[in-house]
């Protein structure tokens, strides 16, 4: 038996399909979700992260999310010569920032960190979307707005990308959360 009709309720325990299932409601959360590699790295100025991109003419309305990428923010102190141990300021600042398709920010996270010691880090990271609807879209993650100054005398900053799986998602409308 190759194909079939069927009118009215199929009850079936489970089932395997090969090619594309088509339905007006599926009662249950279905999410489409894509991992992207982000290999580790510095990076001292405004940088794209990861992005990725969903074909349009979906059936339903969407929202287009990323979940937990991150990064180190670092800053740290410099010595003048002849001058106390690490007495030379450094600090560093920027935005974590979610973009959409057309590449307006729609989520930002502000970072700053300063140091005359012995160095200082802060871990910063971001989760959030945009409704892409059924178009085609894209969502991008940056470090922006990057602003630094070290003081000399060996004081440093930078932007540290550790090495992470990124998950970006297209999350239908209609979830079936209470």
């Amino acid at each position: 038996f190759n194909n079939g009709v069927f009118r009215g309720t199929v009850y079936a325990e489970d089932g395997y399909f090969n090619g594309t299932v088509r339905a007006d409601k599926i009662l249950g959360d279905v999410v489409t979700a894509k991992t992207v590699s982000v290999a580790a790295r510095t990076v001292s100025g405004n940088t794209t992260i990861a992005s990725a991109s969903v074909v349009g003419n979906r059936q339903k309305s969407a929202t287009l999310m990323v979940q937990g990428l991150s990064i180190i923010a670092v800053a740290v102190g410099g010595q003048t010569s002849g001058g106390s141990y690490q007495d030379m300021g450094a600090w560093i600042s920027g935005n974590l920032e979610v973009l959409n398709t057309a590449g307006a920010v729609v989520a930002s996270v502000p970072f700053k960190v300063s140091d005359t010691g012995f160095g200082k880090s802060l871990p910063v990271s971001i989760s959030a979307g945009f409704p892409a609807g059924t178009s085609a879209a894209t969502i991008t993650v940056r470090v922006a707005s990057v602003m630094s100054y070290s003081g000399g005398g060996g004081a440093y900053t930078r932007i540290d990308i550790p090495a992470q799986s990124v998950v970006f998602m297209l999350v239908p409308q209609g979830s079936q959360f209470l």
